[in-house]
């Protein structure tokens, strides 16, 4: 009997150590994984507020009594007006080498700067921009962006990004333990008052992203007209220079704290931040674009994809145009421009002028050496002053920095360890035709030729439809050609050349040019190129921009090619809209309408088209030129859509003078590249 009380006594005190041990084991790791506090910034005196992206102190104020749903989701203290956020990032590095004991041999820990994603299977989660639905004038507030299993901030909206159900769709790359996403923070009407506009924050494959908070109030002037402004706040995700997401909310901003007070205003004091329960007092406008009926799959985008040289993302926010400008190689930077509506005149003033120019023009001798000589002064001169008033200064120095620690636009820095070749251009309101800009230096010095001539320029609509990102290959393996045969004034004289060019080019064959046949066109693309030679117009009916190609016996517009698609084709064609207007799209409540958006959401790999009425001599020529210096691209290695297209603009308009050269704009990937399937020389 004693011996069987030793014994049970015996068995609970190894228990009892054990219990011990393991408490003692889990609060180790629990103190790994926890944040730990910082110390609290004390108040600063109150100084004027910074520029985007800079820092600024700390100003005085009364600690905010409102606490964030995802603060208390991630473990951390609320951030208070008046003090430092107290996260602290989670230390991968310090818990991969405290967990190398129980890692399997053949598992290999990536450690990628500071922060994460796991594996090689898609990552989903809810993106949340978190703030109050309402600030007023003199209010400083606290704005969190963060990625999370369970959706925090509803309010929050994907632009553009690959998505599922409301989630953000992110590929992990295999073997990669986890990855850094830059959030670039921008809210017209608002200022930031501390910290800067950039932050990082970590994606893991299980649970939340870390933080990134913003500290904001509404600018001096935001509701100087009216006593309440709408506005967004727009979260850009970036990936090592790389474009991945656009996240906005809606904020009004009121003139006083006394509107806070009254309703529908009340509601921005109740206890949690973000209003994770309660519906925003402001919804964003409803997009309206034409509904897919056959919707077909997102192209599968690599995470690995080449970074543009130079990204440009365009927002439009009530009558301000929102841009910013990222690059690998630079911090991100971020404009407004005034009045989009009056640019987006001004420009097409300027086109029709420069459709104007082009009529009599020849490609064999130019037009008369006068009109000739005008027209060149013209265009030159739009360039110019496109550059001089409309560029922002943040684009002007960054373009400069970019140009100036480049090798091949500064061979004589050492230092210059990489080549400015590409821009990337995302556009929810394409009003800018950055193609066109003439740069020059600030004393107005070292004046350049137009940046579509010397630079790989691309063009991707910034909307919810189709791929995040543009695809950069593209394998040829057959080709099409629609050239209607026009009657009487209609008739095309140079359309005949350049069918007779395309058809001599491996892999191309002609189709007919009536409705039945283009509609059994969109049903069943080519994997390859599809090319239109023809006449296009753009007409507004009752105030709504309609665009289509003219066919022999109809037209086609963009919704009746879009509803003929298929969900089942695997066919990701580059197109070539060779007519009048057709290259253009224009800004229709928050969208863009136009070919490029609706075969690019089809699963087209690009798009290239004219901006305003071509002359038909030198579209020939653009056309032939283009296809010339492709082929023999793909003859090699590969032939990259977006540099061919700049040569062949550069060729023609050397040699003609002809505005035509330069309407034409890409849409795609500036390193997309287009290899025949064969391996055979595609002529």
């Amino acid at each position: 009997m004693k011996r069987s009380v030793a014994i049970a006594v015996a068995v609970l005190v190894v228990l009892a150590l054990a219990f011990v041990s393991m408490s003692f084991f889990v609060h180790t790791r629990q103190d790994a994984y926890e944040p730990h506090p910082q110390t609290p910034t004390p108040p600063a005196a109150e100084a004027a507020p910074p520029q985007m992206g800079q820092e600024a102190p700390a100003p005085e104020a009364t600690p905010s009594q409102v606490k964030s749903a995802s603060a208390e989701k991630h473990g951390q203290s609320t951030p208070q007006i008046g003090e430092r956020t107290k996260y602290k990032p989670y230390d991968f590095e310090a818990d991969a080498q405290s967990s190398a004991s129980s890692t399997s041999p053949n598992t290999k820990v990536l450690l990628i700067g500071e922060i994460t994603i796991v594996g090689d299977e898609s990552i989903e989660r809810y993106p949340n921009i978190e703030a109050p639905d309402t600030v007023a004038v003199g209010q400083e507030i606290a704005v969190q962006v963060s990625l999370t299993t369970e959706q925090l901030a509803p309010e929050t909206k994907i632009i553009s990004g690959a998505q599922h159900d409301g989630k953000l769709q992110l590929e992990g790359i295999p073997g990669e333990d986890h990855f850094t996403l830059t959030v670039n923070l921008t809210a017209p009407g608002m200022q930031f008052t501390r910290g800067g506009n950039t932050a990082n924050i970590t994606v893991t494959r299980e649970g939340d992203s870390t933080l990134a908070v913003f500290y904001l109030r509404p600018a001096a002037t935001a509701v100087a007209a009216e006593p309440r402004r709408e506005t967004r706040i727009l979260a850009t995700l970036i990936r090592d220079g790389a474009f991945v997401a656009r996240l906005s909310r809606p904020l009004t901003i009121v003139a006083s704290m006394a509107q806070l007070a009254s309703p529908p205003y009340a509601a921005s004091l109740q206890a949690e931040l973000p209003a994770a329960t309660a519906a925003a007092s402001v919804q964003p406008a409803a997009a309206t674009s034409t509904a897919v009926l056959t919707p077909k799959p997102a192209l599968r985008i690599d995470p690995d994809l080449e970074p543009p040289d130079l990204t440009i993302v365009e927002n439009r926010v009530g009558n301000t145009l929102r841009v910013v400008f990222f690059s690998p190689h630079a911090a991100p930077v971020e404009a407004d421009i005034s009045d989009p509506d009056a640019l987006h005149a001004w420009i097409e003033a300027h086109y029709a002028q420069m459709a104007t120019h082009a009529r009599g023009f020849a490609v064999e001798n130019g037009a008369q050496q006068d009109s000739a000589q005008r027209a060149a002064d013209f265009v030159n001169g739009f360039g110019s002053e496109l550059y001089d008033r409309i560029a922002p200064q943040a684009f002007k120095t960054l373009f400069w920095k970019l140009m100036d620690n480049s090798y091949n636009h500064s061979p004589e820095n050492r230092h210059a360890t990489w080549s400015f070749e590409n821009i990337q251009v995302l556009s929810d309101d394409p009003a800018i035709p950055w193609e066109l800009m003439r740069p020059a230096r600030a004393d107005g010095s070292g004046r350049l030729g137009f940046l579509g001539l010397h630079f790989s320029i691309a063009r991707w609509p910034l909307g919810t439809r189709g791929a995040a990102r543009p695809p950069q290959s593209l394998t040829v393996s057959r080709s099409a050609i629609i050239a209607p045969v026009y009657r009487g004034a209609q008739r095309l004289a140079s359309a005949g050349d350049e069918l007779t060019t395309l058809k001599t080019m491996q892999g191309f064959t002609q189709v007919a040019g009536d409705y039945a046949a283009v509609r059994n066109l969109a049903m069943n693309p080519p994997q390859g190129i599809v090319h239109f030679a023809g006449h296009g117009a753009v007409t507004d009916e009752g105030g709504v921009p309609q665009f289509a190609i003219l066919l022999e016996d109809s037209q086609m517009d963009p919704a009746t090619w879009q509803s003929l698609e298929s969900a089942a084709t695997a066919a990701h064609p580059l197109f070539f809209f060779n007519a009048c207007d057709v290259g253009e799209s224009r800004r229709f409540l928050n969208d863009v309408d136009g070919w490029a958006p609706v075969l690019l959401a089809g699963g087209a790999s690009g798009y290239i088209g004219a901006l305003w009425p071509v002359n038909d001599a030198t579209a020939e020529a653009v056309a032939t030129s283009f296809y010339q210096q492709l082929s023999k691209g793909i003859s090699g290695s590969g032939a990259n859509v977006a540099e061919v297209l700049a040569k062949a603009r550069a060729d023609v308009f050397s040699r003609t003078g002809d505005p035509t050269a330069l309407a034409y704009v890409f849409y795609g990937d500036p390193n997309l590249i287009v290899t025949n399937a064969t391996g055979h020389p595609a002529e």
